[in-house]
């Protein structure tokens, strides 16, 4: 079986410390991905690995078949990423900044960045320092998905205080959608109960590394600690439109 993500031995180190400590993980194509954590745990480190931004000290990768230390540029272009915290030019009106990103890719579905902007009630020459945080991470996520990514690949896609459930209903809505299109997402979040109403599988994250299997369904944590050791040879394997 192919993986839209797979890593062995993965490691970050930085002064001393490693954010990512050799993290062995396989996406599989067609799920919904989670990786849950608390902040500080190497969530962010990790996915910026997958997509070729920062270097492995050791260890490697593959992004959709693509080396994550050799094919950064290319890995870009075929996946989504929405970053946390939403790096946008917030001197440019929002009109402005999706034709700049346009300017990047070969194809844009137009038609889905403007039924984004009407269900997230974006303002199209709205400025884009002015939107609340949770609007930048909608529009994140807009000029994400417009080019067609083969993946998505979101950082903290939820927001934590109550008045923003709703907007994290439909953020999930959008995600889901997409995924029931074939794709495949992965994310890494801290609100566990949104994460696990989500994802197909969840893994945790704690100190730079990936503990041993966690499924989270409907907000409980289920540690499977009797799973049958593998044979010397047996490979591992993960279960785990717009």
């Amino acid at each position: 079986m192919s993986w839209a993500v797979e890593t062995w031995s993965l490691t970050r180190e930085f002064k001393g410390r490693r954010l990512v400590d050799a993290v062995d993980l396989k996406v599989p194509y067609g799920q919904v991905f989670g990786i849950w954590g608390a902040a500080g745990a190497g969530k962010s480190t990790l996915l910026k690995m997958l997509l070729g931004i920062l270097p492995p000290s050791s260890g490697g990768g593959l992004c959709l078949g693509l080396d994550i230390t050799g094919d950064s540029l290319t890995i870009r272009e075929k996946v989504g990423f929405v970053p946390h915290p939403s790096s946008l030019y917030g001197f440019m009106r929002v009109y402005q900044l999706i034709d700049f990103y346009r300017s990047f890719y070969r194809q844009w579905d137009l038609s889905l960045t403007r039924r984004l902007l009407r269900l997230f009630d974006i303002p199209w020459k709205g400025k884009v320092g002015k939107l609340t945080p949770h609007q930048k991470k909608q529009l994140s996520l807009l000029l994400a998905l417009s080019p067609g990514p083969e993946l998505l690949i979101v950082d903290e896609p939820f927001e934590t205080s109550s008045k923003e459930r709703g907007d994290n209903l439909l953020f999930s809505a959008v995600i889901h959608e997409y995924k029931t299109a074939g794709h495949t997402v992965l994310l890494a979040s801290r609100c566990r109960e949104e994460l696990a109403a989500l994802a197909d599988r969840v893994l945790t994250m704690e100190e730079g590394k990936l503990l041993d299997p966690r499924v989270i369904m409907k907000g409980n944590l289920r540690l499977i600690s009797s799973s049958p050791r593998r044979r010397s040879g047996e490979k591992d394997g993960s279960s785990g439109s717009i």
